[in-house]
């Protein structure tokens, strides 16, 4: 299973962007910009289990990417 720290080290390889963190109520949720424009492409978040229809009590990081409409 991929880490959010896998996407964070492919992310920096191979488009040069690093995750920022841009809300206070979510500390954790690390957003994906482009350089040239800083609209993001991907969202890092954590969620609890039970947000997805799953059992659990440990938290578990989803990545939403945004693509581009055909």
């Amino acid at each position: 299973m991929l880490t959010r720290e896998d996407i964070f080290k492919h992310v920096k390889e191979n488009f040069g962007t690093s995750p920022d963190y841009p809300f206070q109520k979510f500390p954790n949720y690390a957003a994906l910009r482009h350089e040239s424009n800083e609209k993001w492409y991907g969202l890092v978040m954590n969620v609890l289990p039970e947000k997805l229809g799953l059992d659990g009590d440990d938290e578990i990081d989803i990545l939403n990417l945004k693509s581009p409409p055909k």
